[in-house]
């Protein structure tokens, strides 16, 4: 954010604060500062809606400015997202088709050479999002369900060596590989790239069975969870949170 700077009675500029808040979230921890500089690097944890922002500059004397406004429409990683049921009469699937500009559409936080992004489903959840995922061979979040309020997703995982097979293993975040299947054990969380299409499309998949979902109502809807691999050790990776969608698929 940058901003025009302002000047006292007196001409001058450095006696002058800004006080910048935002003025449309419903988030416990909305964009809140004051500072002395005409320019602010704002980290933010949600994409996929507007931002509103007030701002008002003080002087030292405890003058204020009338208040000015701006908006800026922060997009989702994904072109697209829908969660739908089978239209098949025969299916109890639910589908959740994702698009995207490019993959893989979730952006780094590190440096890391490893290149695996995770993405987690919530459902009927709009606050409920982990802000680390702990995922270990002997004791992971992402198989023992402890992700609250993520939604059970079947997918096609690496070690499903038979590409038409698929929705054929079940977790609660999937792991999404570069452009081929780690060498490291275990890849039963990771989706099988052979499922990522040219054009920018993945299917993953839901049932109506009490095993994996509980549906409650005709409005049921899913928010999404971005994450980028933060640190891997020889059995352990940490996902750290990226950004989360709100937005009701």
């Amino acid at each position: 954010m940058s901003w025009d700077s302002s000047a006292d009675a007196r001409g001058s500029t450095s006696t002058i604060s800004y006080q910048i808040q935002e003025i449309n979230s419903s988030s416990s921890s909305p964009i809140i500062f004051t500072t002395t500089s005409a320019q602010r690097e704002q980290r933010i944890y949600e994409i996929g809606r507007p931002y509103e922002i007030s701002i008002q500059a003080i002087d030292r004397d405890g003058l204020a400015s009338a208040v000015a406004t701006s908006s800026v429409a922060v997009p989702s990683f994904l072109k697209a997202a829908y969660f739908y049921k089978d239209p098949n009469p025969t299916s109890t699937l639910y589908l959740i088709d994702l698009y995207y500009d490019s993959y893989p559409f979730i952006p780094a936080l590190s440096d890391s050479s490893q290149p695996y992004k995770l993405v987690a489903f919530y459902l009927d959840e709009d606050d409920v999002v982990d802000p680390i995922i702990f995922d270990k061979d002997s004791a992971s979040q992402i198989t023992s369900g402890s992700l609250p309020g993520a939604a059970v997703v079947r997918y096609t995982p690496c070690c499903n060596l038979n590409s038409q097979a698929r929705f054929d293993d079940l977790t609660s975040a999937i792991v999404l590989p570069n452009a081929e299947c780690p060498p490291f054990a275990p890849t039963i969380r990771y989706l099988n790239p052979s499922q990522l299409e040219d054009s920018g499309h993945l299917q993953l998949a839901l049932v109506s069975s009490t095993q994996d979902v509980v549906f409650s109502a005709s409005s049921d809807y899913l928010t999404i969870a971005f994450y980028d691999l933060d640190r891997l050790g020889l059995f352990t990776r940490i996902f750290s949170l990226v950004a989360v969608d709100k937005t009701r698929y």
